[in-house]
């Protein structure tokens, strides 16, 4: 008898083990998913972003006020014409309407210091592309200064910081950054 209430409490104790072991494993997966999934968001909207960028140039980059970009400083609004075509005369830089880019909050989170929608997160946004009028939300959970594009030289440099809540209630961030150089002045 007293065998067996020793192997019994063996195999309890060798069970708690893999039960608490698996736990961490599933907890682990859903946060490193949850932050493969962020960081992978904020890749294709900055791929996007420097697609438009790569068909444009310095002198027809604006920002949110309609003045050229300032080097060093670093923006959250950027109004930019991509390449239409060449006539005989050149490059209609200043035919059509700009696309812009801009960091937006989200409808039921406004800039308040507060998580008003209950997610755990303080006034994050969008990153938001305007073509034609048309709006179109390009990534979600950007943290609330979390998009930025600054001159440097010849090239725009674009940074964007994302955020969530996991299945663990873990805050996760990730950035991402890439750059691209303008050929044309």
């Amino acid at each position: 008898m007293l065998e067996a209430i020793f192997v019994m409490s063996i195999f309890l104790i060798i069970l708690f083990v893999v039960l608490t072991v698996a736990d961490r494993g599933t907890k682990f997966y859903h946060t490193a998913s949850t932050s493969a999934s962020l960081l992978e968001a904020a890749r294709r909207g900055l791929d996007r972003m420097a697609t438009d960028l790569r068909g444009t140039g310095l002198s027809i980059i604006t920002d949110g006020l309609g003045q050229p970009l300032v080097e060093g400083l670093a923006y959250q609004e950027i109004h930019l014409r991509r390449n239409p075509g060449y006539t005989d005369t050149g490059i209609p830089w200043d035919e059509g309407e700009a696309i812009i880019y801009r960091f937006e909050y989200e409808a039921q989170e406004p800039d308040n210091g507060v998580d008003d929608d209950g997610d755990g997160l303080i006034d994050e946004g969008v990153l938001v592309r305007v073509e034609n009028g048309s709006s179109a939300q390009i990534v979600q959970n950007v943290k609330e200064g979390g998009l930025s594009i600054t001159l440097q030289g010849s090239q725009i440099a674009m940074k964007v910081e994302l955020e969530d809540i996991d299945e663990n209630h873990r805050r996760l961030e990730v950035s991402a950054e890439t750059a691209v150089y303008l050929r044309n002045p």
